[in-house]
């Protein structure tokens, strides 16, 4: 259209969504060609001073290489038309920035669908197929997406080449786009194509690392900064390429690989170790149960971790007092692989003396600041648990349990605080481990006397935990204790904490019944019993009143999600003023942050 108003800009979402088995041909003809026309018709009104009308050409630019990926969602000409689009491709990923990510997309999915279908895999998402992807997937053999591969391997060398380049250069690699592209084109092109880029990346980067060196032995000035941190960034980069070529990479190159990474394990630059331990930790990642199996499947890592164990034992001992903190959350990968390697090799001998060598680190991760690392680390030792209960001599997650129970004797309230939020995730996630819990009350009484927050905190966070988890028959049989534990402990605290105690309280009337409570209720403490009564009943008039349809959303909410831990819920300094359904919640998991778990997932490539 002349006018670009008139542009019914509204298709592009729709056709974004719909298009599958198409022609990449036409794109090149047709699409291409209407882009350059846009960028043309962009110059001339930037020049003539029509800033708008410039930058609205510019958006279709944009939206019409948007539906690139869709293009390339199982497209019947691959093998006749992927070299016309090529050169397009390579001068769009040179020269316009905000693109590149479009293209990488595109480019993956046209490896990942012909790979799938080469292998005999079926479509990886899972979802319900559509006639029309169904009608494209039926235009696709073996014999078909091989040729499909041919062609993508034949262009492997020249995009090899400048996403690297482009990726040394970029300062920022949004969602990983372009590592990612790189490993996929890695898995697919002739080893020696790989090879030689792998060895051209270890020579600069062993280039810049003796730089690094001399500019830190030298002490450069302040004036200097600058470059110092430049090529810390480069030497960071170049790591980034390296662990990016790993799928095409035979065990001569890992193993050199691994030898460059040893003495990043203790730089001085945090940046450089965390990438350091996450090149490791992909090393050792044990294919069967990796989210990308495929990707790094050219390579033993198994017989790697097999010759290299005793080394690798010893090196993450050696290398622990230099650890930095930004390290942590890939060091503990590192662990979880090696723990779970040495059980399926050796499982009664060597078991527990790594485990012994490494679960205090673990636990005292239970109590890290940063997020994402004290996530990991609770998902390191629920792991753990799973592998011990999947042996066949049995009783080894017990075990485990008791272990962990052991930091309970901790000379430092951090250390103690941690163990107990370890057992509460054990218990949280194993209900064979619950009754192993209750025999730690007696314990957990004595620690509330401490009269510690943080070891308060987490005691109260265990006692939620092991109330949420019971069956109302469990509970009787520590009912008693449970409330005289409570109640002798709450005549001498804040305020704060008597509200914690409080919600405890109604947690045990809503699973055991007000009169079950009410038996074991010194008299003293009947005003607090009663408080909890009245707001109960008054509760339920509230859902009394509410309408049969807010009844029935309110059961599909409360009991269609599976149980999923909560850290933040458990152990909150303020979660009292949510204490409606504390229980449920716990069991149940929050749908708004169960939500998150949408975003599309990060490469394993990425940070």
């Amino acid at each position: 259209a002349n006018d670009l108003s008139e542009v019914n800009v509204w298709l592009f979402p729709i056709l974004k969504q719909h298009i599958v088995g198409a022609r990449l041909g036409f794109f090149c003809e047709t699409l291409l060609g209407l882009v350059e026309e846009m960028k043309q018709r962009s110059r001339r009104l930037g020049l003539e001073g029509k800033v708008f009308s410039s930058r609205s050409a510019d958006a279709l630019v944009y939206s019409v290489w948007s539906l690139l990926p869709s293009f390339c969602n199982y497209p019947l000409d691959t093998a006749k038309s992927f070299k016309d689009l090529l050169k397009p491709i390579c001068s769009a990923l040179d020269e316009e920035h905000d693109i590149r990510g479009i293209i990488c997309s595109s480019l993956q999915i046209l490896i990942q669908q012909n790979k799938r279908i080469k292998e005999g895999k079926d479509d990886a998402d899972g979802a319900e197929i559509c006639p029309a992807k169904q009608r494209a997937i039926s235009h696709y053999t073996p014999e078909i997406a091989g040729e499909n591969l041919n062609v993508l391997t034949a262009s492997a060398p020249q995009l090899l080449k400048l996403l690297s380049g482009i990726f040394m250069k970029s300062t920022v690699d949004e969602g990983g786009s372009l590592q990612s592209t790189i490993g996929e084109f890695a898995s697919i092109a002739h080893k020696n194509v790989v090879r030689t880029l792998f060895k051209n990346t270890m020579e600069r980067l062993l280039e810049v690392t003796q730089q690094a060196g001399v500019a830190e032995a030298s002490n450069m000035q302040v004036d200097n900064s600058s470059s110092k941190s430049s090529l810390f960034l480069r030497r960071a980069r170049l790591i980034d390429l390296a662990v990016s070529l790993l799928p095409g990479l035979d065990e001569p190159a890992l193993n050199l690989l691994f030898i460059a990474i040893k003495p990043a394990l203790q730089d001085v630059d945090g940046l450089i170790q965390k990438k350091a331990y996450k090149v490791l930790s992909i090393i050792l990642r044990v294919s069967p149960h990796a989210n990308a199996s495929e990707l790094y499947s050219s390579f033993n890592q198994k017989g790697f971790l097999s010759a290299k164990l005793e080394e690798l034992l010893k090196l993450m001992i050696e290398v622990l007092p230099s650890l930095h903190f930004s390290a942590k959350r890939h060091r503990l990968d590192c662990l979880y692989e090696l723990i779970t390697h040495a059980s399926k090799v050796d499982p009664n001998l060597r078991r527990h003396e790594i485990l012994s060598s490494f679960l205090t680190e673990i636990i005292l991760a239970l109590k890290e600041a940063n997020k994402k690392t004290r996530n990991r680390a609770y998902e390191v030792l629920v792991q753990i648990g799973h592998e011990y209960g999947d042996q066949d001599d049995g009783g080894q997650r017990e075990h485990l349990f008791n272990m962990v129970a052991r930091g309970l004797a901790g000379e430092t309230p951090h250390m103690i605080s941690a163990a107990v939020k370890g057992l509460a995730r054990l218990a949280y996630e194993f209900s064979d481990l619950v009754s192993s819990a209750y025999k730690l009350l007696p314990s957990t009484y004595l620690l509330l006397q401490r009269k510690n927050r943080e070891i308060i905190k987490a005691n109260l966070g265990l006692l939620k935990v092991l109330v949420a988890k019971s069956q109302a028959e469990g509970l009787q049989a520590h009912l008693a204790s449970l409330v005289e534990g409570l109640l002798k402990w709450q005549d001498d605290t804040k305020n704060h904490f008597k509200a914690k105690v409080k919600l405890l309280l109604e947690m045990l009337v809503r699973k055991c019944g007000i009169d079950a409570v009410k038996a074991v209720m010194p008299e003293e403490h009947m005003k607090l019993l009663t408080n909890i009564r009245k707001i109960k009943e008054r509760k339920e008039k509230k859902q009394a009143v509410s309408s049969v349809e807010s009844k029935s959303h309110l059961s599909k909410a409360t009991t269609s999600r599976l149980s999923r831990w909560n850290h933040t819920k458990i152990f909150s300094d303020f979660g009292d003023d949510d204490t409606d359904d504390s229980d449920v919640e716990m069991a149940s998991g929050q749908k708004s942050k169960a939500s998150s778990k949408l975003k599309s997932k990060a490469s394993t490539l990425r940070s």
